[in-house]
């Protein structure tokens, strides 16, 4: 068969199916999401020359796929679901089928420029983001658990309440063990944990977090940083009406930790504390400014890391 020039493919995610369109043959077909299924799709997509492949976003389970086509030296772009649900409410479509979804997805492919391309993430940066995602999930079991021994209902349940909650402490500690020892030994991590700690205020599971579930950084502009962090600022206008610009969307993960983190370094690391003050003398509430300082610092550790040099205070 004959190459065709920049092909655009739309892949529609489930746990056990994928749905495949290529948009310039209006090929349409279904595999099983599977190690033999993603094996096919690369075969199919072999007779063709391809631009970029558009998945949605699903939960994960559009992980294997992407990274398997990654890995065959396709350029995939996972896009969040919200992008295309109105990319397809603006094409008039209302119908919803797996077919028509990833028609849809191979449209979006095609009439939509990708502005920056997605990194690929190594082995070892999956593994790590892994199990730091698991830290953070039993941490959020070993909360909910401690809530339950203030409640009146549970004071048949106290003993049973502790034993769990110090079960989970127990594989926090092996998890942290286990994430502390992949960053040791794997040099370009232990070199980053390095420049992200020489930042006053930002210490060890700040430098973890960004680590695992911002490998994009010192790879990335600025602005770019702040949006993945979240706490990039959209304006909301509409005519007369101003509203106030507001933070939105962002990995929460990272978000979380450095929000403790910039609560820190507005106390001991000097430029933040006067950038902190500025924004407070200027009228921002308290929260608004430490939202300015994370800003401040994800965009610090983002320069860090592209020059691969520590943090030197202002004289």
């Amino acid at each position: 068969m004959d190459k065709i020039t920049k092909i655009s493919v739309g892949v529609d995610v489930s746990k056990d199916s994928l749905s495949v369109c290529f948009h310039q043959t209006g090929k349409v077909f279904e595999i099983r999401n599977s190690a033999k299924g993603i094996d096919n799709l690369i075969e199919e997509l072999s007779e063709f020359s391809v631009d970029k492949i558009v998945l949605e976003a699903s939960g994960g389970f559009e992980e294997r796929v992407m990274i398997a086509l990654e890995v065959a030296g396709y350029n995939c772009w996972r896009v969040d679901p919200r992008m295309i649900k109105g990319f397809v409410a603006s094409e008039g479509c209302r119908a919803k089928t797996d077919e028509i979804d990833a028609k849809m997805i191979a449209l979006f492919a095609y009439k939509k420029e990708q502005k920056n391309k997605q990194n690929f993430a190594s082995e070892q940066s999956r593994k790590l983001q892994a199990f730091f995602r698991r830290k953070q999930e039993i941490k959020d079991m070993i909360v909910m658990e401690k809530l339950r021994l203030g409640k009146p209902t549970q004071k048949h349940f106290q003993k049973q309440v502790s034993k769990v909650i110090n079960f989970l402490e127990q594989e926090v500690k092996i998890l942290d063990e286990e994430i502390s020892m992949q960053i040791e030994q794997n040099e370009k991590f232990a070199k980053q944990r390095k420049i992200i700690e020489s930042v006053p205020g930002v210490g060890r599971e700040s430098a973890i977090a960004v680590i695992a579930e911002m490998p994009e950084l010192g790879k990335i502009k600025n602005k770019e940083a702040a949006a993945l962090l979240g706490v990039a600022p959209y304006n909301k206008e509409s005519g007369k009406y101003k509203g106030k610009a507001k933070i939105k969307d962002g990995r929460e993960g990272p978000r979380k930790v450095l929000f403790m983190a910039a609560l820190t370094a507005c106390r001991f690391n000097p430029d933040f504390k006067i950038f902190y003050n500025r924004l407070i003398a200027a009228g921002k509430p308290p929260k608004v400014a430490i939202v300015g300082v994370m800003r401040k610092i994800v965009e610090l550790i983002n320069v860090l890391l592209k020059e691969e040099r520590m943090w030197v205070a202002y004289n």
